[in-house]
């Protein structure tokens, strides 16, 4: 052992025979100082052999402990790495069966260095809090040591490229005037006849920058510090005599003197006053030594009984926190399973450190613990629709190390119960998640109430709770939804519950988030009410007893406008697009599907028994046009919603208005001012229809609009007089006639590509086929009235044109009514009559 000795002297140096044998002395480079180092262990080293424990070892050891815990004290995380030092050198030093406490408290205020001063009370009690030794004294050491900055400063510390906090060997170097000696501090523990003279310098790291590195360092110093105590707490318990317990089937036994001996012992006794007091005072000094020594003994175990709990205390306390820090890592990294984990044992650990600390101080922490588990069950409910994941989750959540075992025990030894079970409970099914998940916001909640702390740290509970309160009731309403689509009519008083659960628990989000005042999340929940009214209605519709559905009744159009009153409420919420854009387009896309269902029904559904056709259809217009303002086809929908669903969804809405123009149209006075707008508005929703199934590549809805054109053209054509007005009109007719050979290959294409016998392709056939025999009698119509008019005014050269187209037309006729014939040959056929009539009709024009 080698003790370091510093002297102050003024400009003078000793002469070597002032050197008292085994010892050095180096000149400091100041010419002021002399450092002596003296090797204590040459005095013991021939009596000891080499198994023999170092007689240095624990001083030194306690020694690095005291100035580490007082430089903690004092300075606490500013110098965390000197106190790792020297904390991690006294725990290589230190024998944890002998010198518990220090050891355990050594650990502790590591793990504490590693997890963070923000999270606990830097007052840790010392291992020696149950002694009488003076603070101020080793108060004093401390600061002594700290002067000597090349051991310890932090400037010191460069990181060498070592891993693990304590896994380095930290050493005490020697100096001399003649060699360098560096001796490991473990080597301390050995005899001097082992100690090496060229030992490789090594350091503690610093600090990960690893969070969860660092808490699971922290959980291993923890779980080593808990089983030191429970160690030393069953070695007391072993060593302590058991209580003597009578049997009743055994004699007490009782001292027995016969009267005669009395008698001659009475006799011996010296009467003498002065020695009988004498040995009265002995005997009486005596007893109450002994009282005193028995009274201080069991004050000595009741003190060391004290610090035993608050340590351990403070230990579960620090496991809690660290593993509610890793809980937090692992939700941030998506591995829930392993998150369930930690919770479960924070929980433990939090539970065993209520019962050993009753003081109202945890319910910050209990609030923090348990909202963070709602967190995890309500994002463990996310997954659940992934049940591939279920095995990996599992197993996550069952893997334990053995530091958390050793932990999990530790814990178990002051709890007869098991209070938050419930809390970490693993299971797959999303309702029980979301509804394990509200339970603990709701057990924050109360916290809340009665805890001004609770209050400050959980200011966003309303978000948590309104986020639960809305997956619950989004889980009802999908349920209720797929109910319903099952098309079984014995469900509908379950999905009336589950739309009434729903409701409930969206009325309950809604006031979470209003009390927070999020304006976004509050328009989403009255959006999904909005959401809950459109199932409702679907409840209320009416089949006969073919199956056939119904008018729309009074009740369902009812159930549509308050699912829309909900949607332009959450509108008004937001006031515009600009702050909150995603949802803004996810709204509006509800309330434009609402508009346009509501409409689709009263047009294909419409009840005429209760209302006149023409009030339906200017009801059906105005819903189609209030559809039509919430759909922006320059901005493209953030919500899953596609720019081509968006413009699918405009184009049907100017064919459905177009067609209503059309229909009113037929009952108007062809010469009337009201004619001539519903035609001008016609032919406007007709063309955007046409230009928007053109760009979306859809063949049948494009065909579709086309013949509704040519036959607006036909009743304009009835209704005319004027031989030229007709012509004219025809001729527009023909032109689109004439355009639709494009829609007419695409759907031979398309039909061509289409593989197998499904169900669609045959509806797709069966579609095109009646659309294309509509088109080839369009096409007779036209040129055989054109041909009449021709041959009626005497143009000779129009009249063999349209004849010829004429004859072409009724070559397509002939095919139609060939029975084995598929319909590609069909539909290639008629593309051939309408190639030769452009043909005709372009040599017309060069004309």
């Amino acid at each position: 052992m080698w003790l370091k000795i510093s002297c102050h002297f003024s400009n003078r140096m000793l002469p070597r025979r002032d050197t008292p044998t085994g010892s050095s002395k180096v000149k400091e480079e100041n010419n002021n100082d002399i450092v002596k180092l003296y090797d204590l262990t040459t005095l013991c080293a021939d009596s000891m052999s080499e198994t023999d424990q170092n007689p240095f070892t624990k001083p030194v050891g306690m020694l690095l402990y005291t100035v580490g815990r007082n430089m903690y004290k004092k300075l606490g995380h500013k110098k965390a790495h000197t106190i790792r030092t020297l904390l991690g050198n006294s725990l290589l030093l230190l024998n944890e069966d002998i010198d518990t406490e220090m050891v355990t408290s050594a650990r502790m205020i590591l793990a504490n260095l590693l997890i963070g001063n923000s999270v606990f009370n830097t007052d840790i009690p010392s291992a020696d809090d149950t002694s009488d030794d003076n603070d101020d004294d080793d108060d004093d050491n401390g600061e002594d040591d700290l002067e000597d900055k090349s051991l310890f400063d932090d400037e010191n510390t460069e990181d060498q490229g070592l891993e693990g906090p304590l896994n380095a060997e930290p050493v005490v170097s020697v100096q001399d005037c003649d060699s360098h000696v560096q001796v490991s501090v473990k080597t301390l523990c050995k005899s001097p006849k082992l100690l090496y003279k060229h030992n490789i310098m090594s350091r503690i790291p610093p600090l990960s920058c690893d969070m969860e590195h660092r808490h699971n360092e922290a959980i291993d110093l923890i779980a080593k510090g808990l089983g030191c105590l429970d160690r030393s707490n069953c070695m007391k318990a072993e060593d302590s005599e058991p209580e003597t317990i009578s049997d009743h089937t055994v004699p007490i036994p009782l001292s027995f003197t016969p009267l005669s001996q009395c008698a001659q012992m009475t006799r011996e006794i010296p009467h003498d006053s002065d020695t009988v007091k004498q040995e009265y005072f002995d005997i009486s000094s005596a007893m109450h030594k002994n009282e005193v020594g028995a009274a201080l003994s069991k004050l000595s175990e009741a003190k060391q009984d004290i610090w035993n709990v608050n340590v351990k205390t403070e230990l579960l306390k620090m496991a809690t926190m660290a593993y509610y820090n890793l809980v937090k890592i692992n939700c941030d990294s998506q591995n829930y399973g392993k998150s369930l984990r930690y919770i479960k044992l924070a929980l433990h650990c939090f539970d065993a450190l209520t019962v050993l600390d009753l003081s109202p101080s945890h319910h910050k922490l209990q609030s923090s613990l348990m909202c963070l588990s709602g967190d995890v069950q309500v994002m463990l409910s996310s997954q659940s629709q992934n049940p591939s994941k279920v095995d990996i989750l599992r197993n996550a959540f069952m893997f334990h190390t053995q530091q958390d075992d050793i932990i999990f025990r530790s814990a178990e030894k002051v709890l007869s119960s098991h209070k938050y079970e419930w809390v970490y409970n693993f299971t797959f099914k999303k309702e029980i998640n979301l509804t394990y998940g509200l339970e603990c916001y709701q057990s924050v909640e109360d916290h809340v109430t009665i805890c001004t702390e609770c209050h400050k740290n959980n200011l966003d509970l309303p978000q948590h709770m309104g986020n639960a309160l809305n997956e619950l009731g989004k889980f009802h309403t999908s349920k209720a939804a797929d109910l319903l689509k099952s098309g079984s009519t014995s469900i509908k008083a379950r999905v009336k519950e589950l739309c009434h659960l729903a409701a409930t628990y969206f009325n309950k989000g809604i006031e979470q988030f209003e009390s927070f005042k999020d304006l976004p999340n509050t328009a989403l929940l009255i959006s999904n009410i909005g959401r809950l009214r459109r199932i409702q209605a679907q409840l209320l519709v009416e089949y006969d007893s073919e199956g056939a559905r119904g008018e729309v009744s009074m009740s369902e159009r009812q159930c549509y406008m308050k699912a829309i009153e909900y949607y332009k409420k959450s509108l008004h919420i937001l006031k515009s697009r600009k702050h909150y854009p995603d949802i803004w387009d996810s709204i509006s896309w509800d309330a434009s599907s609402t508009y346009f269902t509501l409409a689709i029904l009263l047009q294909d559904h419409a009840p005429l028994s209760v209302q006149a056709e023409e009030k339906i259809e200017k009801e059906v217009i105005e819903l189609l046009s209030r559809c039509l303002n919430h759909c922006d086809i320059g901005i493209a929908s953030a919500h899953g919603i596609g720019q081509p669903a968006l413009e699918y969804r405009v184009a049907t809405v100017h064919h459905r208005l177009a067609s209503l123009y059309h229909n009113s149209l037929r009952n108007q006075w062809p010469s009337s001012a009201k004619s001539k707008i519903l035609r001008s508005l016609a032919v406007s929703s007709y063309k955007e229809a046409v230009d928007l199934y053109t760009s979306l590549d859809s063949p049948i809805d494009l065909l579709r609009v086309q013949l509704e054109r040519v036959a607006m053209a036909e009743l304009a054509y009835q209704g005319q007089t004027s031989t030229k007005s007709k012509m004219k009109t025809l001729e527009g007719a023909l032109s689109i006639v004439l355009e639709c050979r494009v829609p007419v290959i695409s759907i031979v294409k398309q039909i061509e590509d289409e593989n197998g016998d499904s169900d669609n392709l045959t509806m797709l056939v069966e579609e095109a086929d009646k659309l294309i025999s509509i088109l080839l009698s369009r096409l007779q119509f036209v040129t055989l009235n054109l041909l009449r008019i021709c041959s009626f005014v005497h143009k000779k050269n129009l009249e063999g044109i349209y004849k010829k187209m004429y004859a072409a037309s009724l070559n397509g006729s002939k095919c139609s009514q060939n029975k084995d014939r598929t319909f590609v040959q069909y539909a290639q056929e008629v593309d051939n009559v309408l190639a030769e009539a452009n043909y005709i009709y372009s040599e017309c024009d060069k004309k």
